[in-house]
């Protein structure tokens, strides 16, 4: 039980990312790992492939989580911070073990870390024509922030949210915006990643600097059960973090 938690050192932050699409999924791990409230709520989706990918992505984090844990994923309870922010239940002995989870489109990740927070944030690359305003008053904390230089404009304008949206579930604040766009003291890390025609851009908070960031990690239900930190193969390995 214990060696699963030891295999994530304190200082470190592991990185998952799942295609909620491609996930290897099927039905009978859904309702096997899943609350009945999850359950319940990934019902009441009305559209197919939002439901299917609910699903996916909730039996992703429980998957990924109990590996850390040693634990049954179907055995893992939740709870919510005043502001929303998620953790354990306090009677699951989570031995200091933090997680964050973001999704857009196909796409999930999860962040996890012991002894410090994190928060991550993915979101798929649009059109940001419309939202000069909001890219102007973002570039007051993060214009300078380590853009990509190769970055189209809607890319650059994506690391800068992703950050904001990042530092925020790591505080715990929500979208306290008046505070969340202050990058000053924060570590971020972000990469890029294209699918097909679809683009995302992800990124990984901290208050604390850690020592190391590892991943991101494509997950597959065989992942889970080889060695822990194998990489994972060529075709479906993502950009490696860079720190900025």
């Amino acid at each position: 039980m214990q060696k699963a938690l030891q295999e994530l050192r304190p200082g470190f932050v592991h990185i998952w990312c799942v295609d909620l699409d491609r996930s290897g999924l099927d039905a009978a791990s859904y309702r096997r790992v899943l609350s009945p409230a999850e359950r319940q709520d990934g019902r009441a989706v009305a559209i197919d492939i939002g439901r299917d990918r609910y699903f996916a992505r909730k039996a992703f984090c429980r998957l990924v989580l109990a590996r850390y844990l040693g634990a049954a994923p179907e055995r893992i309870l939740f709870s919510s911070g005043a502001l929303g922010k998620p953790g354990f239940s306090p009677g699951l002995r989570s031995a200091g073990l933090q997680f964050s989870a973001s999704s857009s489109g196909p796409l999930a990740v999860l962040a996890v870390a012991r002894g410090m927070s994190v928060g991550v944030d993915i979101e798929t690359v649009r059109p940001s024509a419309g939202l000069a305003g909001v890219a102007d008053w973002l570039d007051e904390s993060f214009a300078h922030a380590g853009d990509d230089p190769d970055a189209d404009d809607d890319v650059a304008f994506f690391r800068r949210w992703t950050r904001l949206e990042a530092r925020a579930k790591c505080a715990g604040d929500g979208l306290a915006l008046h505070e969340a766009r202050d990058g000053a003291g924060w570590n971020f890390w972000t990469t890029r990643y294209d699918r097909g025609r679809e683009r995302f851009v992800l990124t990984l908070a901290t208050r604390q600097a850690p020592l190391r960031v590892e991943g991101p990690f494509m997950f597959s239900p065989s992942s889970i059960g080889h060695a822990w930190m194998a990489a994972p193969p060529a075709h479906a390995a993502l950009p490696a973090l860079t720190g900025a």
